[in-house]
């Protein structure tokens, strides 16, 4: 689209909700057109593999970045899985992985300013 965009969504679908809470921040994060219909775990793991960070919702993708070894900011909701250890922005399981939670139920609005900065800061944006 003729600029430099270091910012491309994986999102297979019409609607991310975390995208729509990034709107209007200045930035801009194009679309990966090719992906249609249904990657297998060895494209999403070439894709991963292909980015300096993976930030994904508590999924399969974030497993797979963490577990091949890429930096990941997982988003979870407020009510997390037992698994990510309440209180806690790390996880044991994988070392290049931040964790950010909503401050309270429903609230994306309140992950995307922390997930924001430290995306800034990762890459001295």
């Amino acid at each position: 689209n003729g600029h430099d965009n270091p910012f491309i969504s994986a999102w297979r679908g019409n609607h991310c909700a975390l995208g729509d809470c990034a709107k209007g921040q200045d930035t801009d994060i194009e679309q990966c057109s090719s992906l249609t219909g249904t990657l297998s775990i060895d494209d999403m793991a070439a894709l991963a593999s292909a980015c300096d960070l993976v930030v994904c919702v508590d999924t399969m993708n974030g497993h797979l970045a963490g577990g091949l070894g890429v930096d990941c900011f997982v988003v979870l909701p407020f009510s997390a899985d037992w698994r990510w250890h309440d209180g806690r922005d790390d996880t044991p399981w994988y070392a290049g992985m931040r964790l950010f939670r909503q401050p309270a139920p429903a609230d994306w609005q309140g992950v995307v300013a922390p997930l924001r900065a430290a995306v800034q800061e990762k890459f001295n944006l």
